[in-house]
């Protein structure tokens, strides 16, 4: 069976370039142009890992990313940013632990790093886990 991902970004050529890449490595994506398709997606089927853009109309990916934790603590959310990190460090500080996020600019090699990271040495979480900058 193959993994799930759910990727929600507005950016349709960004993301599906990268979605065709993840689809190419073997995993099953399923893309939402907005934070309310993807909520809606989340909410019919199981995830194995979220992919959000932290900026896209109506419900944004902080917004989003805090809906799946509440629902699933367990599913691991990388956050996607076209802004600096210091700016996403702000928003994420406390409120969605355990995350990780990329600037659009990343190498897609360290997208397939972080996702070998999840699945083949699941963490440990605790309440003292922070996000990861890559």
């Amino acid at each position: 069976m193959k993994l799930r991902i759910l990727h929600a970004d507005d950016d349709i050529l960004f993301s599906g370039i990268v979605s065709r890449i993840l689809r190419q490595s073997g995993f099953e994506v399923f893309h939402a142009g907005d934070g309310e398709q993807a909520w809606l997606l989340f909410n019919e089927m199981r995830f194995d890992f979220c992919l959000l853009d932290v900026v896209m109309p109506g419900l944004d990916g902080i917004q989003l990313g805090k809906r799946i934790r509440a629902k699933d603590r367990g599913v691991p959310i990388c956050f996607l940013s076209g802004e600096d990190g210091h700016w996403l460090e702000m928003q994420l500080t406390g409120c969605l632990s355990g995350t990780e996020f990329f600037c659009k600019t990343f190498n897609i090699r360290k997208l397939s790093d972080v996702l070998l990271h999840y699945f083949i040495t699941p963490p440990i979480m605790n309440q003292n886990d922070s996000y990861r900058q890559i």
